[in-house]
């Protein structure tokens, strides 16, 4: 058995999961990678480090597919993007983890499993509500991609551009994604099915406004950050996941000052900027 490595992209939300029937996600070009290699003893090593308990949940359904225990193979994971943010590292490392040890295993497993037990992982391991399948795919494979939670199935996936500059706004706390509450609410059915026609028509900024203008209230710790950020930039502001992270579709012809803007009046957030990632696997 020969080393390998895969490399597995990230995502940002444009349609949040939690309170509702279906979740969307686009793949954007920040890359994780996960290498997979024969070793004496099964072992672990992550980057930025952080608990493995995740990897271990990939290796069990593994485990399971192949009837035997897995003991002879070094997994280590390494990502520029910090964990418990909402930026899909999850998702990115659960589904580089399965693939790779099906390419090890010679399993040659399809997308759909990979995705699905990638969400499997993620929930028996707490680090998603939901499973995050819509993350996981869009990461996986790239694209806009559109899924049925209830289902586990995909709706759509297409390919889709924007006509402005995307960041990401990374803050320095974390959010365990078990301290959220799954409470009996949920997006109204008008709602979604509004942003669900508008992601249909590659309208993703549109969809954007209202999937964040539902879910700040619920999930940030400030939600006024959202408007505060409005207001000197005048662009379209995402949540990622359940947050703490956010992400901007900011006009080109304002990069300069959205910058300096956002280091001055938020220096909590760090920037990075990236671009959509289209379709790759």
């Amino acid at each position: 058995m020969k080393s390998l490595e895969i490399s597995v992209g990230s995502a940002i939300t444009l349609l949040n999961a939690i309170y509702t029937d279906h979740g969307s996600a686009a793949g954007i070009d920040v890359h994780n990678s996960i290498r997979i290699k024969p070793a004496d003893k099964l072992k672990f090593t992550t980057h930025p480090k952080q608990d493995t308990v995740l990897i271990r949940h990939c290796v069990n359904l593994i485990e399971k597919i192949l009837d035997n225990k897995i003991t002879n193979v070094e997994i280590s994971t390494h990502s520029i993007l910090p964990p418990a943010r909402g930026l899909k590292t999850s998702s990115a490392i659960s589904t580089g983890i399965i693939k790779g040890l099906s390419d090890f295993y010679s399993l040659n497993m399809p997308t759909s499993q990979i995705v699905n037990l990638s969400a499997q992982a993620s929930i028996d391991s707490q680090v998603s509500i939901t499973g995050a399948y819509d993350d996981a795919y869009a990461s996986y494979s790239g694209g806009l991609v559109l899924t049925d939670t209830r289902l586990k199935s995909l709706v759509l996936q297409t390919n889709i551009s924007i006509n402005r500059i995307l960041f990401l706004l990374i803050p320095k706390q974390s959010k365990v994604k078990s301290t959220i509450v799954k409470e009996e609410r949920r997006m109204p059915i008008s709602i979604e099915k509004e942003i669900i026609d508008l992601l249909k028509t590659g309208k993703i900024e549109e969809a954007t406004k209202l999937n964040t203008r539902f879910y700040a209230p619920i999930l940030l710790t400030n939600p006024e950050i959202i408007t505060d950020i409005s207001d000197i930039s005048n662009d379209i502001i995402g949540i990622n996941g359940a947050g703490p992270s956010l992400f901007v579709f900011c006009n080109s012809k304002n990069e300069n000052s959205f910058r300096r803007s956002i280091n001055e009046s938020f220096p909590e957030y760090q920037l990075m900027k990236t671009s959509l990632k289209q379709i790759y696997r």
